[in-house]
C-alpha cells in the first residue's frame, strides 16, 4: 500500500541547520521514510545546534559541519537535491537585540547564500524544492483574534523583521527562478532537543528548564494568559507533507498547536518533572514590548492543502520531553 511520504524513498534531501532542535527531527524522520539525507550545520552553540541532538542518526546520513556560505560546492549539493530543508536560523527575541548583526546573519544572509546559489544555475538545471522554516513572529501583534495567511505581517521585533524578510526574499528571487517553496510559519513548539542553556530560551523552553533545575517559573500577565504549543514531531510532519508537494509556486501555511491556559502548562510541566513552582508576576517592560498578544493562528490552510493537524496532546509531549532531558542533563547544559 502506497503512502504519502513513499516519494521520499531514496531522494536526496539536504536539511540546512540539521543539528538544531528542529532541524534535526526532521532530518531524522526523512531518513526513516527512505530519504539519502545530508545535513549542513555551522555547528554555532547560539543556534541551539548540539552534537546530542544526531547522536543516533542512521549511518546513511552525512553531516556537513560548515558555514553554509563557506561551501565551496554548494551549487553541486543544491543542483543534486531533490529537496531542501531550510531550518537555519535564531530564535531569540531578546538576544536580536542585544546581537543584531549576528541575528541577520543567521535569519537572512544564510538563506541569501542558498538562492544565491540557486540563481548560479543554468537554465537546464532543475531546481530543488524548498521548504523554509518561518515564525509566527513575522505577524507581531495584529489586531485581529484569529490570523490566517492573508493578515499583513507587521513584526514588532527584530527577530521577526529578519524573518520575514528572509521571506521577502524568497519571492523577489525565488519567483522569478520559478522555485517550488513552502513556508511554514511555525507557531511556539518545544519537545527534546531544544536548547537548554545560555538565556533568551523561548516560552516552553524557559519554563522547562527553570522547573527541571527546581527552580520557581514567574508567569506574566495574568492568569488567562494562553499561548499555542506544537509539539517538535508534529513540525516534522508538517515538513514532511510540505516537501512532498510538487505543485510549482510559493506557498505559505501557519503551522500552531493547541492553545493552553500558561498556569495549566507549568502545572503540567511541575507534574511531571516532580518540582518546582510558579508564581504570578507584573510584566517586566522589555517583556511587554515583544509580547504579541493572545491571537489565534488559523492552520485550516494547512489541514486543507496539506492534511496536517497537530496529533501530539500536550500532556503527552510535556512527559516525552522531560524524559528525553533526564537521561541527558549534561549534554544540554542542564544544572542539578
Amino acid at each position: 500500500m502506497s503512502s504519502l511520504f513513499d516519494c521520499y524513498i531514496d531522494s536526496r534531501v539536504l536539511v540546512l541547520g540539521g543539528a538544531g532542535f528542529l532541524g534535526s527531527h526532521i532530518a531524522r524522520r526523512l531518513a526513516e521514510v527512505g530519504a539519502r539525507v545530508t545535513i549542513i550545520d555551522a555547528m554555532f552553540a547560539y543556534s541551539g545546534a548540539n552534537r546530542a541532538n544526531i547522536r543516533g542518526l542512521p549511518a546513511s546520513v552525512e553531516l556537513i559541519e560548515c558555514e553554509i556560505g563557506e561551501i565551496r560546492d554548494l551549487g553541486h549539493l543544491l543542483a543534486t537535491a531533490d529537496l531542501v530543508v531550510d531550518a537555519m536560523g535564531t530564535t531569540g527575541h531578546h538576544w536580536a537585540y542585544r546581537y543584531p548583526d549576528l541575528d541577520l546573519r543567521s535569519n537572512v544572509s544564510s538563506h541569501l547564500v542558498v538562492l544565491r546559489a540557486l540563481q548560479s544555475f543554468k537554465a537546464s538545471t532543475p531546481r530543488p524544492r524548498l521548504v523554509h522554516l518561518g515564525t509566527r513572529s513575522v505577524y507581531g501583534r495584529p489586531c485581529a483574534e484569529i490570523v490566517n495567511e492573508e493578515h499583513p505581517p507587521e513584526p514588532i521585533d527584530i527577530q521577526g523583521s529578519h524573518k520575514l524578510l528572509a521571506e521577502r526574499h524568497l519571492a523577489l528571487l525565488g519567483d522569478p527562478m520559478r522555485l517550488t517553496t513552502t513556508i511554514l510559519r511555525i507557531g511556539n513548539c518545544y519537545g527534546p532537543g531544544q536548547r537548554m542553556s545560555g538565556d533568551d530560551l523561548g516560552l516552553m523552553g524557559g519554563f522547562l528548564r527553570t522547573i527541571m533545575t527546581g527552580g520557581t517559573v514567574a508567569v506574566f500577565g495574568g492568569r488567562e494568559r494562553e499561548r499555542d504549543f506544537l509539539f517538535v514531531d508534529d513540525v516534522a510532519d508538517a515538513v514532511l507533507r510540505a516537501g512532498a508537494r510538487s505543485t510549482a509556486g510559493r506557498y505559505v501555511f501557519n503551522v500552531a498547536g493547541a492553545r493552553v491556559r500558561l498556569i495549566s502548562l507549568v502545572q503540567q510541566i511541575v507534574a511531571s518533572v516532580g518540582k518546582g513552582s510558579l508564581e504570578m508576576a507584573e510584566f517586566p517592560d522589555e517583556v511587554r514590548r515583544m509580547d504579541p498578544g493572545a491571537f489565534v493562528m488559523d492552520c485550516a490552510l494547512a489541514e486543507r492543502t496539506l492534511g496536517w493537524t497537530p496529533r501530539t496532546p500536550l500532556p503527552t509531549g510535556i512527559q516525552e520531553t522531560v524524559r528525553y532531558y533526564a537521561d541527558r542533563r549534561q549534554d544540554y547544559g542542564l544544572k542539578d
